[in-house]
């Protein structure tokens, strides 16, 4: 039923998109089974927030007592279908699969509205299609996870942010959802909120202005709740790679196979890491192939940007560039907070689509040009 309502539903696109959307749905779908299978054969955080036991410290006795941010709030999500309704794992992981399948519809109509049609017939205009199904966003999206959640947000947010309506409800919604699951991200996107709606109020300045008066409380209280999360005691150079280095030496304790020393890497070679490695020639399975080849594409992409569209820059839709230069400040956060392949991939897995789009719309006109 979901299928055929959504192969209905963006009547205004091409039957290509609809078709699509079919196909994306069952090759996520198919994520969701593969998710399923490797979480109950290999164990993972995905079980504990099912089952409500990622995070007992609130020490909750009913429903709302779970209630919070980031873990808390996906424990409290969980409660009913696995606590009242006593749904099994693989149900969440197909319902949560089913949300994130949202961003993905959300991230496809952007695509044929972001890129310019290629007037001839030649298969390259749908390679800017091809973003959405490297397997990375789909894994890590495709079951019970923070992930999936985030990434449902971020493409609302994303969507909304190039809509012609006022879809003021919509949008602080999706920014709701950021926020409840990463309040730091959904903190940095209160200055995207800003200047979205002042954008969107026109003539109506009251609206904008009350709503840039209702968002600063919330960017205020929110910024000390993290504050005293981080732990930080000062505002320093020093005391950021103090609080690093602690969370390095924090996951060194878990012994991951594929732990890198980042704390001997120099700061680019820790970004180079994790926006790059593996390369190709450090893979030691079929799965850290797969990771390879994405990483392969984007250091393509990446290249391309720089020769064929660095003086397009300045011309990036202002809600891309937004998405662009947050998606490069949470990976220099990962940087200086991670320590192995497989957190590089599951934390950057949400944000390579905006990386990805940034790079293909700088070099999309050169693309165009040699297509005809």
């Amino acid at each position: 039923m979901a299928l055929f309502y959504y192969w209905v539903f963006p009547t205004h696109s091409s039957r290509f998109i609809r078709f699509q959307l079919i196909a994306l749905g069952l090759y996520h779908v198919g994520f969701s089974f593969f998710y399923h299978q490797y979480l109950t054969s290999q164990g993972g955080d995905a079980i504990r927030y099912w089952e409500v036991s990622a995070d007992l410290s609130q020490y909750a006795q009913s429903w709302m007592g779970y209630f919070g941010f980031s873990t808390f709030f996906i424990q409290w999500l969980n409660y009913i279908p696995y606590k009242v309704l006593d749904l099994s794992f693989l149900s969440g992981n197909l319902g949560y699969g089913f949300l994130s399948f949202i961003g993905l519809i959300f991230g496809a109509l952007l695509t044929e509205r972001l890129f310019e049609r290629v007037k001839n017939k030649s298969l390259i205009r749908y390679l800017p299609f091809l973003i959405w199904w490297f397997p990375g966003i789909h894994f890590w999206t495709a079951g019970v996870s923070k992930e999936a959640l985030l990434f449902l947000g971020l493409m609302g947010l994303f969507y909304f942010s190039f809509s012609q309506d006022k879809s003021v409800y919509l949008t602080l919604i999706f920014w709701l959802l950021v926020f409840l699951v990463k309040p730091l991200i959904g903190l940095l996107f209160v200055f995207w909120l800003l200047i979205l709606f002042w954008k969107k109020s026109g003539s109506q300045k009251r609206v904008g202005i009350g709503l840039v008066f209702g968002l600063l409380p919330v960017l205020y209280l929110g910024a000390r709740w993290l504050w005293a999360y981080s732990h930080l005691e000062a505002i320093s150079f020093s005391e950021f790679m103090r609080l690093s280095q602690e969370q390095m030496e924090f996951l060194s304790a878990y012994q991951a196979h594929t732990e890198l020393p980042m704390l001997g890497y120099s700061w680019i070679f820790r970004l180079i890491s994790v926006f790059f490695r593996p390369f190709i020639w450090e893979i030691w399975d079929i799965y850290s192939l797969i990771f390879a080849l994405e990483n392969l594409l984007m250091l393509g992409l990446f290249f391309a940007a720089i020769l064929l569209g660095f003086r397009k820059l300045k011309r990036l839709p202002l809600a891309l560039s937004y998405f662009l230069l947050l998606t490069l400040l949470m990976f220099f956060l990962y940087s200086m907070t991670l320590n192995n392949y497989g957190l590089f991939y599951r934390m950057k897995s949400v944000w390579l689509p905006f990386l990805y789009i940034s790079f293909l719309w700088l070099i999309w006109p050169f693309i165009i040009r040699k297509s005809q």
